[in-house]
């Protein structure tokens, strides 16, 4: 179990963001994707993205805030 998401949570997007950089060409070689929990609480959450390509240069970035529902 994903202790930043315990059983019986459910959530729901309130608000994203995802900002293109540069273009993402067939020969760009091996991506690095991570994404990341900003913060969690008893009813909203938020997290954070990047794609960078070998170089380290930024392809694009994105932010998320989540309603969660205890049913």
């Amino acid at each position: 179990m994903d202790s930043a998401r315990p059983a019986g949570r459910i959530s729901t997007t309130l608000e994203a963001k995802i900002n293109l950089t540069r273009a993402i060409l067939p020969d760009a070689g091996p991506l690095d994707v991570e994404g990341r929990l900003v913060t969690i609480g008893k009813r909203t959450g938020s997290a954070e993205g990047r794609i960078t390509d070998p170089r380290g240069r930024v392809l694009a970035f994105a932010s998320t805030t989540c309603l969660i529902y205890v049913p």
